[in-house]
């Protein structure tokens, strides 16, 4: 009887007790269970209850219940929360109810320029290129388009993160911006069918420089530590156009009803311990300034004044208005021959 009482009990308490739910990536999950739900629930006396996909499920599903959200804050890529803003799926921050942002980089308080969005972590696009093939090594990102690179070079798809920000800094790099991607659809177009590939997925790459088809690849700078775990002579560069940053964010989603819970949890996630472990354990470059990281557990992260104080920041409302078009014309201009 003892017995039953007792889990007639816990199963009470499972039903009354509040949840808070948070969307985010899948990976990683076994940190956060410890490093932030554990101790967030026994702090606040709720239930943590993870949605789990990549940003654009998750984007998808937050349209869905738009009008009855299921979701109480959730993490995205800078463009992908740019675009639920858009959607008008994101809630205004009230930063007062943060205090833990006082020691993020300035940049990381309001990445989305709208209130709406407070990044946790950043990451950075660059080249990587086999140092063994290139021994002089590569400067800009208009080497891509060398006649000694292009025959071993994959360019990321338009679609992926870091495709229209490659666009965009090829561009750049002959003349053009952001703004202006013309320079970088005509240079691509003139070296579409002498490339190895345009990738996908960053597994799909990484076996491609196994495979000694591709030497040189933009990607993201979080992926680099796994180029070198295959043992060859890779180097990273960022080049001297430099390099564009990429967030991660937490937002509150809008119609919670746990609008005051939400700012406890991206505070608590904002801490000096916990930007820490998830440095050391998920890889996600803190951008609260006092965390303080050796040279060792900083060597695969955007880390450090030196490195942060040259990231490039691309406009993102210049990025979401646009993108649908660049995609159109990279499925003509590009895939396509046109």
């Amino acid at each position: 009887m003892a017995l039953l009482f007792l889990l007639f009990t816990l199963f009470s308490l499972l039903l009354t007790s509040r949840s808070f739910v948070v969307s985010t990536w899948g990976y990683g999950y076994d940190v956060y269970r410890l490093t932030e739900e554990k101790p967030f629930e026994e702090r606040y006396g709720v239930n943590v209850v993870y949605e789990f996909g990549n940003n654009s499920d998750r984007l998808t599903r937050l349209l869905m219940h738009k009008d009855d959200p299921k979701v109480d804050v959730v993490y995205f890529t800078d463009y992908y929360a740019k675009k639920a803003e858009y959607l008008g799926l994101l809630e205004k921050i009230d930063y007062s109810r943060i205090p833990n942002v006082e020691g993020l980089y300035k940049f990381a308080v309001d990445p989305l320029k709208s209130g709406r969005a407070v990044a946790y972590s950043v990451t950075r696009i660059g080249i990587v290129y086999r140092k063994d093939k290139y021994p002089e090594g590569l400067k800009s990102w208009k080497d891509l388009l060398r006649d000694d690179v292009v025959s071993h070079l994959a360019l990321p798809d338009i679609t992926l993160t870091q495709g229209p920000i490659v666009l965009m800094m090829i561009s750049k790099a002959l003349g053009g911006s952001q703004y202006n991607v013309d320079p970088g659809f005509e240079a691509i177009k003139t070296i579409r069918n002498k490339i190895v590939k345009f990738y996908f997925k960053t597994s799909e790459l990484i076996s491609m420089f196994k495979r000694d088809e591709v030497w040189v690849a933009p990607t993201l700078h979080l992926f680099y530590r796994s180029f070198k775990k295959t043992g060859l002579d890779v180097e990273w560069l960022d080049p001297v156009e430099g390099s564009p940053a990429v967030f991660n964010v937490i937002a509150i989603v809008k119609g919670t009803k746990n609008y005051d819970l939400a700012h406890e949890y991206i505070n608590f996630v904002l801490s000096d311990e916990i930007q820490r472990i998830n440095a050391l354990k998920l890889g996600n470059s803190p951008m609260n300034r006092f965390v303080r990281l050796s040279k060792e557990e900083s060597e695969y992260l955007t880390y450090g004044d030196e490195t942060i104080k040259k990231l490039l920041f691309i406009d993102m409302d210049n990025l979401v208005s646009n993108l649908d078009e660049w995609i159109e014309r990279w499925n003509n201009e590009i895939l396509s021959g046109d």
